[in-house]
C-alpha cells in the first residue's frame, strides 16, 4: 500500500545512534533496563508523523500505542488512526 512503516523500536535506536537530545534521554532509561517513558516515545512518534513523506504516503505505527495512555496521547494530538489492530500475545 506504500505506507510508511513507523516502528517505535527503530525510532528509539535511530535517535540514540544519532545522539539527539531525545535519544540521549531515552538511552538513560534503556541502559538502566527500564522502559522509556511515554512522553519520550510519544514525542518521537509525533515528530516522525509530522515528516513530509508520512503526510504524503500515510503511515503504519508498529509498537505504538502500547497502552491506553499512549492511545489517549494520540487523541490529544488529534492523530486518529483509521484502524487499530491489537495483537494480544500470551
Amino acid at each position: 500500500y506504500g505506507l510508511v512503516h513507523i516502528s517505535t523500536g527503530d525510532l528509539l535506536r535511530s535517535e540514540v545512534a544519532a545522539g539527539t537530545e531525545i535519544g540521549n534521554k531515552a538511552k538513560e532509561f534503556m541502559n538502566a533496563g527500564r522502559l522509556v517513558p511515554d512522553e519520550i516515545v510519544t514525542a518521537m512518534v509525533a515528530a516522525r508523523l509530522s515528516c513530509e513523506d508520512v503526510k504524503q504516503k500515510g503511515w503504519l505505527l508498529d509498537g505504538y500505542p502500547r497502552s491506553l495512555a499512549q492511545a489517549e496521547s494520540l487523541e490529544k494530538m488529534q492523530i486518529r488512526p483509521d484502524v487499530y489492530i491489537v495483537l494480544d500475545v500470551c
